[in-house]
């Protein structure tokens, strides 16, 4: 019997081909259901169930979907101006990211003026497999009269589709958006 099993590696999902259903331990000194052998991947900690079938293969774990190192997220902060729309373009490379905060007004919100800050702080996967960002002013791209800049923090969702946190200032607020890229 061939059957697929599905191992959860924090970021995404991996499937793996089998003669017969295992249960794969939590722990390299626990024992398996099956005669198989897992073999511990050095770079995730994850353990992963070797083919028996040698015309099959496996992409590398280093392949698995991810989030991509460039990244668009639209939606929605707010400030003393009142709901304003952003769109956050986020780079990351290891620990480090980079981001332009392009903001300006909603259909629901005339009043805020349009501008663009570039932000970078430090963006660090989390044990379930999201991610947390925290990004601090870097300097202004577009500036509009009487604005300031501000940080903000937030948690990107593992299925790396949301961001949501909190503006840097105590007169701001929320920051809620969705990955449209």
């Amino acid at each position: 019997m061939r059957a697929t099993v599905v191992v959860g590696l924090g970021l995404g999902l991996a499937a793996c081909w089998s003669e017969a259903p295992v249960t794969l331990p939590t722990t390299p000194s626990e024992p398996l259901s099956s005669p198989a052998t897992l073999t511990p991947d050095g770079r995730t900690g994850a353990y992963v169930q070797p083919s028996r079938d040698p015309t099959r293969t496996h992409a590398p774990l280093a392949a698995l979907p991810r989030l991509p190192t460039k990244t668009t997220w639209h939606g929605v902060y707010l400030c003393s101006q009142g709901e304003t729309d952003v769109t956050l373009t986020l780079e990351w490379a290891g620990a480090e990211a980079e981001a332009v905060f392009a903001f300006g007004p909603t259909t629901n919100n005339a009043r805020p003026l349009t501008g663009a800050t570039r932000l970078r702080g430090s963006f660090v996967e989390l044990g379930d497999g999201s991610f947390a960002v925290d990004l601090d002013p870097l300097e202004w791209v577009t500036q509009p009269p009487g604005y300031v800049m501000v940080g903000m923090t937030g948690t990107i969702d593992a299925a790396m589709q949301k961001l949501v946190g909190r503006m840097k200032s105590s007169n701001c607020g929320g920051i809620d958006v969705d990955r449209v890229r």
